[in-house]
Formats: structure tokens, C-alpha cells, sequence
């Protein structure tokens, strides 16, 4: 017969083998070993943040893409979907915040983080990222829009006491 042994694993140990062999202990009996994968999921949340603007001029939406990075290295990005296929999502003035849940941040030996991508930026502003960890795995992603303006100058030549050059 066979019976399960469980061993917790410890920082450091490796868990990256998906199976074992079968292996004979006294008295000729076997023993089965299943390495099993440890994943980690996460909460991940994205914000909308607006600067130097007043919320009566600013868009009432915004579209963005969640993509997936492995181990720090963007070059891996994948665009997440949801399990309904979609890939591109909203936030808009009724709630400028959106939840994924239960998304993967560890396999094994590789860790996941998440980016976001503004879709179309709204005419009049530019969009900076942040992120923070956050407990249970979690990560908050914040989108900010930063309103620009267009800056009148006059250049006006005087002397060095300020009075009018003339030519």
C-alpha cells in the first residue's frame, strides 16, 4: 500500500522538479515522492490619480492593459486577459480603481509582477506609473494623469539697468 508523506519546504530549499522516481526502502517497500509546484497569487489593484487639473474638465474613462512580468524582466510581458477574453479594461469617474484577483506572483523559483499601459492617453496630459507591494502578495498600480499647459513667453531685450534697448 501506499501512504503520503508531506515535507513543508524552508527558505532556500528547491522545488522545482515536478516529479520523482520511485524509490525502495527497508524491507522492500516503496515509497512515491510528489514534488509539488508552490504558487503564490496576489491581489492586484489599479488606481487613477489626476494632477493639476479640476474634475469637471478632465475625461470621464480611461482604457488600460495589465500585463505580466516574469522575474523583473520586461522583455517577458504578457498581456492579460480575463477570463472572459477581455484584455482591455475601464476605470471611469464612478470608481477610478479596479481589482484582479487571485493573480499569480510566484511559481517556483519565478516571481510575477504586474505593469499597466494607458491605452490612449487624453489629449493635454502625461501619464507617469507607480507601484507598491502590498501585504498577502498584493501589488497597487497607480496610473497618474498630469494635466499640461501652454506657457506664454515674451522675450523683451533691455540693458543691464533695465532700460529699453535701442538699436
Amino acid at each position: 500500500s501506499y501512504g503520503n508523506i508531506t515535507h513543508n519546504l524552508i527558505e532556500g530549499e528547491d522545488n522545482q522538479s515536478a516529479s520523482s522516481d520511485t524509490h525502495e526502502v527497508e524491507q522492500n517497500t516503496e515509497m512515491r515522492v510528489k514534488n509539488v509546484l508552490r504558487e503564490e497569487h496576489g491581489d492586484i489593484k489599479v488606481g487613477k490619480k489626476w494632477r493639476g487639473d479640476d474634475e469637471l474638465n478632465r475625461p470621464s474613462e480611461i482604457t488600460f492593459q495589465l500585463y505580466r512580468v516574469k522575474n523583473g524582466d520586461e522583455s517577458t510581458k504578457e498581456l492579460y486577459k480575463s477570463s472572459d477574453g477581455h484584455s482591455v479594461f475601464t476605470l471611469n469617474a464612478e470608481n477610478w480603481n479596479k481589482i484582479f484577483t487571485h493573480l499569480l506572483r510566484r511559481s517556483g523559483k519565478d516571481t510575477y509582477s504586474y505593469i499597466v499601459q494607458e491605452v490612449s492617453v487624453p489629449e493635454g496630459y502625461v501619464d507617469t506609473y507607480s507601484i507598491e507591494e502590498t501585504a498577502g502578495n498584493g501589488m497597487n498600480i497607480f496610473i497618474t494623469n498630469t494635466k499640461y499647459g501652454n506657457v506664454d513667453l515674451q522675450k523683451k531685450w533691455e540693458k543691464a539697468d533695465g532700460s529699453a534697448l535701442t538699436t
